[in-house]
């Protein structure tokens, strides 16, 4: 029994429901509680805090080393980029589309959002999504989407889990603002851009995939950065980045056709 408890709180695991719980949720003080409160008689069930955060030092340098990161100082704060390549060839081999875009296009999307981690601190991150219905799970290996006819009429889909086939590519410790899009995630949507356009090139990463099919679901916020239009109609001239129409035109009658469904 003491073997089977060890076998379930291993180093690893450990790092695991560190990395996957919600912010604080299971962090060092917990590792120590599990060591003071249950295993109150020394029995050693669970790793020390030491051998858990070796653990993670030696995943921490796996992952520099299969994918590789670089730090940059910005204006606007610290901005780590995974190398985008390297990381997204990963992502495809783990759900299983690899073989794929070889020879079709494959369907991801291009993410970017924003959270405050307290005030005057702002955490602000890009990922791409692997969209493509034909895609496994990593971890159960379940199609992303099955396709189940209940009659001639209706085309349901079940199973879907898409929630971890997302990869960040960067993440920036900054103020969320569109001149950080502008200049340091510019980059990173030329990359997407490059992607739709020519797909990538054989390197001595891997073969040659084909150009993929690309969409972009950044947030509201994120929509008007990415446009330089929307935000609050009394505000902004441009305050709908769906259509034409500005705060001057919005009551006009001559401007109807101009109007998207959400001006409406």
């Amino acid at each position: 029994m003491k073997q089977y408890i060890r076998s379930i709180f291993r180093p690893w695991k450990l790092v695991k429901a560190g990395d996957m719980a919600a912010v604080v949720g299971f962090k060092t003080t917990t590792i120590n509680a599990l060591h003071t409160i249950i295993d109150e008689n020394g029995d050693g069930f669970f790793s020390s805090a030491m051998t858990v955060k070796r653990s993670r030092a030696l995943l921490d340098q796996y992952g520099s080393k299969v994918i590789g990161y670089h730090c940059r100082d910005t204006q606007y704060g610290e901005v780590y980029f995974l190398n985008f390549e390297q990381a997204f060839r990963m992502l495809l081999k783990a759900c299983n589309l690899y073989e794929l875009a070889q020879v079709d296009s494959v369907k991801v999307a291009l993410s970017v959002d924003g959270a405050d981690l307290f005030k005057g601190r702002t955490h602000v991150s890009t990922g791409i999504k692997l969209t493509d219905e034909s895609g496994l799970h990593p971890i159960t290996k379940q199609p992303f989407l099955v396709s189940a006819r209940e009659n001639d009429d209706n085309d349901m889909f079940c199973k879907i889990q898409t929630k971890e086939a997302c990869c960040m590519m960067i993440i920036a410790d900054a103020k969320d603002n569109k001149h950080l899009y502008e200049d340091v995630f510019k980059e990173y949507y030329d990359w997407g851009e490059k992607l739709q356009l020519e797909g990538l090139a054989a390197s001595e990463f891997g073969p040659k995939l084909k150009p993929f099919t690309i969409t972009h679901t950044p947030d509201m916020k994120g929509a008007w950065f990415l446009t330089n239009r929307g935000g609050g109609c009394k505000n902004k001239n441009f305050f709908c980045h769906l259509c034409a129409c500005t705060k001057s035109a919005l009551t006009s009658y001559f401007v109807e056709n101009m109007r998207c469904d959400r001006c409406k």
